[in-house]
């Protein structure tokens, strides 16, 4: 019980911290997580990699979350996902 108690508190200040550095609400914090992993599994999904890239030095190194492990490449979209 007290790993889950940890789990939510860490979540909790994961979300205050980016509501402060992003000037943005807890919902709206949610709403653009929700919208990148939606682009990201659209990605995935399109046979791309999802990657940070540091374009001065040519150097990019691959975004892994498990999330991006259980997407079905073969699927064919999100069907309330645009972008």
């Amino acid at each position: 019980m007290d790993d889950q108690m940890d789990a939510h508190q860490t979540r909790d200040k994961l979300i205050e911290d980016l509501s402060q550095l992003c000037n943005l609400d807890r919902d709206a914090i949610i709403d653009n997580a929700l919208m990148l992993l939606g682009f990201a599994v659209t990605e995935i999904i399109g046979g791309r990699i999802i990657a940070s890239v540091n374009e001065s030095q040519k150097i990019y190194k691959e975004v892994k979350i498990p999330a991006f492990n259980n997407v079905d490449p073969s699927a064919e979209s999100i069907p309330t996902y645009r972008h």
